[in-house]
């Protein structure tokens, strides 16, 4: 999504048009005020102490003049931003927002925000406590510790620039008036700015994407990529595919892609750039390709070399409800030991999509037939269940083997704090070197997606070289029946095999559920 609906200016004409089929909504961008005061209705107070850091300022606006931000405490502080009471007047009401934050490490532990409501008058709630509610774009990246939020999850570490962040606010709020509540918690003691925000939204009877394809399918007159490994590749020209659910009402929808140039990387073109998604029932979902066969046909230059780095490109597309959205796709070809043909070849591309890695030995190499070592397993987890944004607290030493400090060894500790490894001997020891098996990386990976407390079901016998009972047959048979993993051939796990980096992109992105284009 582009500047979190950047044409909420339209749906306002449209709303105050009168028209029935006009979505109701909040815009608010913060231009209007003058720094540092707020706008009318917004208010903003620091809970342990007499003074507030929340402006307005034109300093790091996302989009001019203002937005909104913190500047870092000088102490242990509980700021809050607050909204204006706001009539949510259709079910699945979308709330979207621009937001750019750095927090530290503190004295006190993981600074960290979170987004509260209080749905007519009453108390404030973590909005991920409302039922039905979801974070569906820019959601929570860790563990808050210390400070008025200790033990709770929130935004902490660094968002890396301006991000967009979309809550879906459910089917149970329609009818009710919310005010919401941007609150960061901190021991205080940093410098900069924390947390700022730009360009809310708030749109009602609405449209929500759930996904974006690449499609290479031949077709008439347009010359596509031969892979058909459903990566975008420099050089190709493909049909490019949304899908959209209707939320809130049936809808006919169409749209329009515009390419913005980026001059430094792989220039885009869109060549098509009409989609036509029909009539969309109420609750359902569609997508251009299979419901009209008109959709955006997209094309790639050549750009610079490579050299391993992350490259994405994008285009915005506006609705025909006013909407507008940023799609980003990532461009393929990263490393050059990771050929389009290669079997893990778009699961390795989402894992540098998400910048869960960054190759080995050299930035143009992926190494995927080395094995995982158990200390970047603790990095690949902890990113692939976080985000890229997510920063374990510091160490502390638990492990003889592993430094404090070191390059691995805050994930290593918080891996350990979580349940989800306890070692490998004695010591206690981690053995940081030392390869992660199939069987290992089964237990790994639920414990590390359901929590440490996780048992799977009892196991039944599906490999043939995996006894049951054993200690590792439930997890295993529990990754299998999550179509996570199909074994390793002729009806085996080859659960004492070393998992390679190759296999390692597989498990991650099926049991995280990345994906490598998508909102």
């Amino acid at each position: 999504m582009r500047r979190a609906l950047a044409a909420a200016a339209a749906l306002l004409a449209l709303a105050a048009s009168g028209r029935a089929d006009a979505p109701a909504c909040l815009s608010e961008s913060f231009d209007g005020a003058t720094p540092p005061a707020l706008p009318a209705g917004w208010v903003a107070w620091n809970a342990l102490g007499p003074a507030t850091g929340w402006q307005t300022s034109a300093a790091e606006a996302d989009t001019a003049p203002n937005a909104v931000l913190l500047a870092y405490p000088a102490s242990g502080a509980d700021e809050r931003l607050q909204s204006p009471p706001i009539p949510v007047t259709s079910a699945h009401a979308l709330l979207s927002w621009r937001q750019s934050f750095l927090f530290q490490l503190s004295r006190s532990g993981v600074d960290g925000g979170v987004l509260e409501i209080a749905v007519d008058g009453d108390a404030f709630h973590d909005v991920t406590e409302v039922a039905g509610a979801n974070l569906v774009t820019g959601g929570y990246t860790g563990s808050i510790s210390g400070g008025p939020l200790d033990g709770r999850l929130g935004w902490v570490g660094g968002s890396g620039g301006w991000t967009d962040a979309v809550l879906d606010l459910g089917d149970a709020l329609a009818g009710h008036s919310i005010v919401l509540r941007w609150r960061m918690g901190t021991g205080g003691g940093d410098a900069g700015t924390a947390w700022s925000i730009d360009t809310l939204a708030l749109v009602q009877t609405c449209v929500l994407p759930l996904a974006l394809h690449v499609d290479e399918q031949p077709l008439p007159d347009l010359p596509v990529g031969v892979g058909s490994n459903g990566v975008l590749e420099p050089g190709e020209t493909v049909v490019v595919d949304p899908v959209y659910q209707a939320l809130g009402g049936a809808t006919t929808l169409f749209g329009s892609a515009d390419a913005p140039s980026n001059p430094v990387s792989i220039p885009v073109s869109v060549p098509d750039a009409a989609a036509d998604y029909g009539d969309i029932a109420a609750g359902a979902a569609a997508d251009c390709y299979f419901s009209t066969g008109n959709c955006y046909v997209v094309s790639l230059g050549l750009g610079p070399e490579r050299n391993g780095a992350h490259v994405d490109q994008a285009f915005d597309e506006t609705l025909s409800n006013g909407i507008v959205w940023h799609w980003r796709l990532h461009i393929g070809e990263t490393f050059d030991d990771v050929s389009a043909d290669n079997l893990f070849y778009r699961s390795i591309e989402t894992l540098v999509h998400h910048q869960i890695t960054g190759g080995c030995q050299t930035g143009s190499t992926y190494c995927p037939n080395d094995s995982t070592l158990r200390q970047q397993m603790a990095v690949f987890l902890l990113r692939s269940r976080f985000g890229i944004a997510y920063q374990p607290p510091p160490c502390s030493g638990v492990f003889q083997d592993v430094p404090c400090p070191g390059h691995f060894t805050d994930w290593i500790e918080d891996l350990y704090r979580r349940g989800i490894a306890a070692g490998c001997g004695a010591g206690p020891v981690y053995c940081p070197g030392a390869a992660v098996t199939r069987q290992q990386m089964a237990v790994f990976l639920l414990k590390t997606l359901e929590g440490s407390g996780y048992v799977p079901a009892a196991c039944a016998g599906v490999f043939a070289d995996v006894p049951c009972p054993s200690p590792f047959a439930p997890w295993i048979e529990d990754l299998a029946g999550r179509q996570i993993t199909g074994g390793c051939g002729g009806g085996n796990y080859c659960p004492t095999n070393p998992n390679t980096r190759g296999q390692m992109a597989v498990f991650l992105t099926r049991t995280f559920g990345l994906q490598l284009y998508g909102p």
